[in-house]
């Protein structure tokens, strides 16, 4: 599965110029211009009781920050995690992947036969998408909506 995040605006961004970050079992791209910033190494410390994709809290710029996953199942206790910080000021957070971003270029929409990820919850993707050089799908998401769901809202 592939995902494409876009920030929520009136007009829709350009997804030109986007940045492409893997895990095993996902994927995302990123329009230029939304703040992101990848950690090699993030410490994260579990949260007891927490929604299993949310895999738990890093410390930020003196903040914590959630830190989520799309797989329900993740390993236990204190991790050292790849993630994908996604800055949306008081709505930020983190996104575990395999691999270190790399650009990409989403070129057209798929039509509607394109199965829906059976790992993301229901609602959390928009369009799918095509990339240059790529056969597999990228899904689009606004961000709060879709860490939202991961951390078990409605």
């Amino acid at each position: 599965m592939w995902l494409i995040m876009r920030k929520p605006t009136v007009s829709r961004p350009s997804l030109r110029a986007s940045v492409m970050c893997c895990s095993a079992t996902s994927a995302s791209v990123l329009p230029a211009g939304l703040v992101c910033e990848f950690v090699d190494a993030a410490d994260v410390h579990p949260v007891p009781g927490a929604p299993a994709r949310l895999r738990g809290l890093m410390q930020r710029h003196g903040r914590p920050l959630p830190v989520f996953g799309i797989s329900p199942t993740a390993g236990f206790g204190r991790q050292r995690l790849r993630v994908l910080v996604i800055d949306e000021g008081r709505n930020a957070a983190a996104l575990e992947i395999d691999f270190p971003p790399e650009p990409v270029d989403p070129v057209a929409p798929c039509d509607d036969s394109t199965p829906y990820p059976g790992a993301c919850p229901p609602g959390a993707l928009e369009r799918a998408w095509r990339c240059a050089g790529h056969e597999e799908a990228f899904w689009e998401f606004q961000p709060s909506r879709f860490f939202g769901l991961l951390g078990g809202h409605r």
